[in-house]
C-alpha cells in the first residue's frame, strides 16, 4: 500500500499590525478584492469582519479564510491584536477545484521582506511555503489536522468498523481522545447501504468513526474511508472506474491548547526538507492514534495491529509508534 502524510488544514493567528491586504497577496497571491467579504453573522463571535477565498463563484467552497477587527473577550475594539487566518484542506489538495493548485498557479515574490525564504521568481502554494511564511511574521498556529493516507488494500476498514461499534472498542484503539461517535454521511434519498457493498448514487452509508468529544473546539482522531466519501467526488453514478483503489484516511484534529503546543513544537521542527517535514507530520499522527490487539490486560501493553504497523514503517516511522 502506497502511503502520504500531509495537513488537511492550519489555523493561525499574527499580529494585527500586518495589513491584510498584505497577508492575502504574500501568502495566497490573490488581491484582497478577489476574496468574498461576508456579513457579520458568518464572523466569528470575537472578530467583526471576515474574508473567505472560495474555489468558484456562488457557494463555492472555502479555500481560505481572513479574520480580522478583533473584538477580544469583553467586546471592545482590539486593533493591532491579532488577525486569524484558517487555511482549508483544499488549498493543500491537487483537487481541480483548488484555485491555489500548483499546476494551475504560482506565486509571485513577495513584494515585502516578510516572507524571507522566497528564492525564485515564483513559488507555488504548498504546506513548506505556508509554514515558513507564519515563521517569518511570528505566527502563532492555534488549530492542525495532521493525516496519514493510505492507497491500496491492506486497510481492513469492515473489522475496523466493527471494533469501533463493539462494547470493547477501547480495546482495540490507543489515543487520549477515547470517545467514540460514528460519522454518517447525508445523501438526497435517504438509503442506507452496508460499507462492505460498494456505494450507490445519491445514497447514505456510513464510511467512517470519529473518536472524541462533540464540542467545538474539541480535539478528534478521524478515520474514513475517502475513496466513498460523497463530498469529495471520487465515484459518480454508474461510473465506477474512480473506485479500482482504496482511499483510507486516518486524520489528527489538534484543538485548544492541544493544537497550539503541537503547532509550536511543528514550526520548532520545520525545514524546507520534505522528508524531515513527513516525519514530524508522522510523529503528531502516531502520538495520538494507535490501532492495537487486546492480549493483556493493561491497555498500554497491548501491541499494534499488524496492519498498522506495516502502514506506519511503510511511512516512515522505525517500526513503533512515538509516546503519547
Amino acid at each position: 500500500m502506497d502511503t502520504k502524510l500531509g495537513i488537511d488544514g492550519i489555523d493561525f493567528t499574527v499580529s494585527g499590525d500586518l495589513s491584510i491586504k498584505e497577508i492575502a497577496f504574500n501568502l495566497f497571491g490573490i488581491p484582497l478584492a478577489k476574496w468574498h467579504r461576508y456579513p457579520k453573522e458568518y464572523d466569528l463571535p470575537w472578530y467583526r469582519t471576515s474574508y473567505r477565498l472560495r474555489s468558484g463563484e456562488g457557494n463555492g467552497k472555502t479555500v481560505a479564510a481572513i479574520f480580522t477587527d478583533y473584538k477580544g473577550t469583553n467586546g471592545k475594539g482590539g486593533a493591532g491584536k491579532n488577525h486569524l487566518i484558517q487555511v482549508h484542506g483544499l488549498a493543500l489538495s491537487d483537487s481541480a477545484m483548488n484555485p491555489l493548485g500548483a499546476a494551475r498557479f504560482t506565486l509571485p515574490d513577495c513584494p515585502t521582506s516578510l516572507f524571507t525564504k522566497a528564492t525564485s521568481t515564483t513559488k507555488p502554494f504548498t504546506l513548506q511555503r505556508l509554514l515558513s511564511y507564519i515563521q517569518d511574521v511570528n505566527g502563532h498556529i492555534t488549530a492542525l489536522d495532521p493525516y496519514l493516507d493510505s492507497f491500496g488494500p491492506g486497510v481492513p476498514f469492515e473489522e475496523l468498523h466493527a471494533q469501533a461499534d463493539g462494547p470493547d472498542f477501547l480495546d482495540y484503539l490507543r489515543s487520549p481522545f477515547l470517545r467514540k461517535y460514528p460519522h454518517i454521511i447525508k445523501t438526497p434519498d435517504g438509503e442506507v447501504i452496508p460499507v462492505n457493498q460498494p456505494p450507490k448514487p445519491y445514497t447514505e452509508y456510513v464510511n467512517g468513526v470519529y473518536f472524541g468529544r462533540r464540542e467545538r473546539g474539541a480535539c478528534q482522531i478521524y478515520n474514513y474511508q475517502k475513496h466513498l466519501d460523497v463530498h469529495h467526488g471520487i465515484y459518480s453514478g454508474s461510473d465506477d472506474t474512480k473506485l479500482r483503489y482504496e482511499w483510507h484516511r486516518f486524520e489528527v484534529r489538534l484543538r485548544a491548547s492541544t493544537g497550539r503546543k503541537q503547532g509550536k513544537w511543528l514550526l520548532s521542527r520545520f525545514s524546507d526538507d520534505p522528508a524531515s517535514l513527513e516525519k514530524t507530520i508522522l510523529h503528531l499522527v502516531t502520538s495520538y492514534l494507535a490501532f492495537t490487539q487486546p492480549v493483556y490486560s493493561r491497555r498500554s501493553d497491548n501491541p499494534l495491529q499488524d496492519w498498522w504497523l506495516q502502514l506506519i514503517t511503510k511511512a516512515g516511522n522505525e517500526a513503533t509508534p512515538c509516546s503519547l
